[in-house]
């Protein structure tokens, strides 16, 4: 895909990105398919359309919400840096965090933030239960895209994600524009299929929580993106 194409795919649903932010998604598109013929950061066969399937289905929440900006993000289960890294590109005054457990992935995230001269990107090696909670380690948001279940990821981050900004900037239900700002201190889940299932204990560790979920409909995706949803929990 050109710049041109992915600036159109981008405005035909209403989301208008700089166009040197396109170039570094693409880039990033690029640096990650060379270094998936050497190590599988994702399944070789979601590698065609991989600016739809991929880029565009980690950042198409956007289409319609907002994050509130500067913040700090982490990213469980980053896998080949999704969602971190088109994140990171976006939005230059979060500062993202990515995480995963597999050492090898985690050395290939790292040589494309450098490749892309990401100065608000880091990735750590490590298994989120296992991830220490202290000074530096608490979150504006948590994002993961196809890992674990929504409980089990809740469960395991919720010592790890700070408070609700209390200055209004990004309190629930301010709007950005037509976009709607997702509050501080909130979960973010992309994922697809039946959700019933994972949506049902959610009370047991995120009781009183804020639950939304939304269907992630991306115009002139076909069947790419069908029933991914967004799901974002705010406390």
């Amino acid at each position: 895909m050109t710049v041109g194409q992915a600036d159109d795919f981008l405005r035909g649903n209403g989301f208008e990105v700089d166009k040197d932010r396109i170039e570094a998604l693409l880039a990033y598109e690029r640096l990650l398919l060379e270094w998936n013929a050497k190590i599988n950061l994702v399944s070789r066969r979601d590698t065609s359309d991989f600016f739809i399937r991929h880029i565009v289905g980690s950042i198409s929440f956007l289409f319609t919400h907002s994050l509130v900006s500067p913040a700090r993000l982490l990213d469980v289960g980053t896998g080949g840096g999704l969602p971190g890294i088109p994140l990171a590109i976006l939005y230059p005054d979060i500062r993202v965090t990515m995480l995963d457990s597999i050492q090898k992935k985690v050395k290939a995230v790292s040589g494309i933030v450098a490749g892309l001269r990401l100065g608000n990107a880091r990735v750590e090696c490590a298994r989120v239960e296992e991830f220490p909670a202290g000074p530096g380690r608490k979150f504006d948001y948590i994002i993961a895209r196809a890992v674990s279940t929504i409980a089990k990821v809740v469960g395991w981050c919720a010592p790890l994600l700070g408070p609700p900004d209390g200055t209004g900037r990004g309190g629930s239900g301010a709007v950005a524009g037509s976009r709607r700002v997702i509050p501080t201190g909130s979960f973010i889940f992309l994922k697809g299929g039946n959700l019933a299932g994972e949506l049902a204990p959610l009370a047991e560790v995120a009781g009183g929580a804020s639950v939304t979920v939304r269907s992630l409909d991306v115009e002139g995706s076909g069947d790419l993106l069908t029933e991914k949803k967004v799901i974002i929990i705010s406390k």
